[in-house]
């Protein structure tokens, strides 16, 4: 199911039979609290504001737990002081969902936060099975225990990615950047 709608809209009803489920535009969280997928395996959020996460993540008919496939970031350049909200609710969106089996970025900017979390504060995650990450043409399986910083810094220079720094130098370059 495909919805692309900038304007809130509210989806209601249990379906049973959705796998996948594509949201293009604004997600708030009355949109969702009437919805139900409850063996949804492919999420793919094109949003443009932090907020869309949580509403996502507080959804209690979508189980995170089972997807197997996610699609995230955003797609007009945001404001820069919401570089760190994008921050939270990527890393909430990430812990919700420990099962993914595939990560699509949607830019180089979901990357930079996507790829530092994984070597940082959400190193634990996808430690016992493979996570493939993909940006562009470029897809890459995350390396796993003493693999795992290699693995994320050759595909940090793969993709043109900035390269592993501190959290403050991250939103440094994403304040600066004209698009991500």
């Amino acid at each position: 199911m495909d919805i692309h709608n900038w304007v809130e809209f509210k989806l209601a009803g249990t379906y049973t039979r959705l796998r996948s489920l594509a949201i293009e535009g604004v997600i708030s969280k009355q949109c969702l609290e009437a919805f139900s997928a409850p063996n949804l395996t492919s999420l793919d959020l094109y949003v443009d504001k932090a907020r869309d996460y949580f509403s996502v993540v507080s959804c209690k008919g979508i189980d995170l737990r089972t997807l197997k496939n996610a699609t995230i970031g955003w797609i007009y350049r945001i404001e820069d002081d919401t570089v760190a909200e994008f921050l939270v609710g990527i890393r909430e969106f990430l812990m919700a969902a420990p099962n993914l089996e595939k990560l699509v970025l949607l830019n180089t900017g979901s990357a930079a936060l996507v790829l530092k979390l994984l070597t940082d504060d959400c190193i634990s995650l996808y430690q016992s099975h493979p996570l493939w990450i993909v940006l562009d043409d470029d897809e890459m399986e995350l390396g796993r225990g003493d693999n795992r910083s290699p693995s994320v810094a050759l595909f940090r220079e793969e993709t043109g990615c900035i390269p592993d720094c501190s959290w403050e130098d991250v939103f440094l370059h994403l304040a600066g950047a004209l698009e991500f």
